[in-house]
Order: C-alpha cells, then sequence, then structure tokens
C-alpha cells in the first residue's frame, strides 16, 4: 500500500473545507445564496490577481507590483472626480498610468535584462509611493457625486448569474 503523501495543496484545501464546515454549522445564513455570492464577490479580485501572477510565474518570473498596479489606478479615478474632473477623463488617466507602468516593467524586464524580482518591487513602491506622495490628497480618497453611473458596472448579471453586491427587498435570487 502506498504511502499518504501530504502536499502543500492538500494542506491549504483541508484548512479550507473544516473552516467551510465550521461557519457551515456556526454562522446562521452562512449557506445562503446571497452570502455565497457575496463571498465570491469579495475574493474576485485576489482570483483575479492569482491569475494574473499564474501568468508570470508560468513564463518563469515573479511581479511584486501586482498590489500597487491594482490600488493605484481606481484610487486616482477617485482623486480626479472628487477634484472636479469627468469620470471620463479620470478614466483616461487612470489608463494612461497603468499603461505607461506596464510599458516600463515590461521594458525593464525584457530590454534592460532586470530581474524581474528587483524591476518589480521597485516599480510596485516607486508607483504605491507615488499614490501617496503625489497623487492623492488623503489616504482615503471618498467616492464623489461625479461617480454616477459608475456604479452600474457592477451591477446586472452575465449569462443569468448576478454580478451586484447585494440583493436588495424582493429581489429573485
Amino acid at each position: 500500500m502506498k504511502p499518504l503523501r501530504i502536499t502543500q495543496q492538500g494542506i491549504v484545501f483541508s484548512i479550507f473545507v473544516v473552516l467551510f464546515v465550521v461557519f457551515a454549522v456556526f454562522l446562521q445564513g452562512f449557506l445562503s445564496t446571497s452570502n455565497m455570492l457575496t463571498l465570491l464577490q469579495n475574493v474576485a479580485v485576489l482570483g483575479i490577481l492569482g491569475l494574473g501572477m499564474a501568468i508570470v510565474v508560468i513564463g518563469r518570473g515573479i511581479d511584486l507590483s501586482l498590489v500597487a498596479a491594482l490600488a493605484v489606478p481606481p484610487g486616482l479615478v477617485l482623486q480626479l472626480v472628487q477634484n472636479g474632473h469627468s469620470l471620463s477623463y479620470a478614466l483616461g488617466v487612470a489608463a494612461l498610468l497603468t499603461l505607461a507602468f506596464g510599458l516600463i516593467n515590461g521594458w525593464l524586464i525584457a530590454y534592460a535584462e532586470v530581474p524581474s524580482i528587483f524591476a518589480t518591487l521597485a516599480s510596485g513602491l516607486f508607483l504605491a509611493g507615488l499614490g501617496q506622495t503625489a497623487l492623492f490628497e488623503l489616504d482615503v480618497v471618498q467616492w464623489s457625486p461625479g461617480m454616477e453611473g459608475f456604479e452600474k458596472l457592477g451591477q446586472g448579471t452575465v449569462l443569468g448569474i448576478p454580478i451586484r453586491s447585494s440583493c436588495s427587498p424582493g429581489c429573485a435570487w
């Protein structure tokens, strides 16, 4: 008989199963449809980041700038709208910042031959520092009245799957 081989993936999955069962037993409403959808929506960002990191790792690299690239452009959109700019202008500026950031990272790694761990560590720290010192006036950027219409992007359904963050009274989940 073959001995049981414990892997890191098996340990993580076992912990997940134990926590899921404990929460299902002791937390009322944990297994409800709205709670499961909320949990999935809350971890979707981590899944997207994980997918991006998986692609980088498959290409034999590492990217330590993903979190800064995720946090700074949306914060810039909020700050620009709060400062009175239009939503389309703010989205354009944030998209250009993201594009420039990605191109610089790619150039440093592909052409300047800087190891990806160092290039992305430095560029991530630079972008986070740029956001804190030059782009954002406060550590917390508020949702401004100029953002009307933006929240509609996260509502509705795709292939019958709801993509909104909560269910209003009377909705048909």
